[in-house]
């Protein structure tokens, strides 16, 4: 996921082995936590989701918590924005 390129909800359940509405219940749940640090995504029909952030730090310091997370799950939201943030 990045700033310049929209990735559907049906290339995030496939990569992510999940499905579309588990996609949509973790963008909600990473919102949450993102708008703490000026990072969100945004959805948009027929595009998909792509990655909004007020300033490129605010990208690292969302990567620096969730990385000192305690123990994530391999199928939670805080695992989901890791793998994006890297792969963007």
């Amino acid at each position: 996921l990045s700033a310049e390129e929209y990735v559907t909800a049906s290339q995030l359940s496939s990569f992510f082995h999940v499905s579309n509405k588990t996609i949509r219940a973790w963008v909600k749940s990473i919102n949450d936590e993102g708008e703490a640090f000026g990072v969100s995504i945004e959805s948009r029909p027929h595009y998909g989701y792509i990655l909004i952030a007020d300033d490129p730090e605010d990208i690292e310091r969302l990567k620096q918590s969730l990385s000192s997370a305690e123990a994530m799950s391999p199928d939670s939201p805080n695992t989901m924005m890791n793998v994006l943030l890297k792969e963007g």
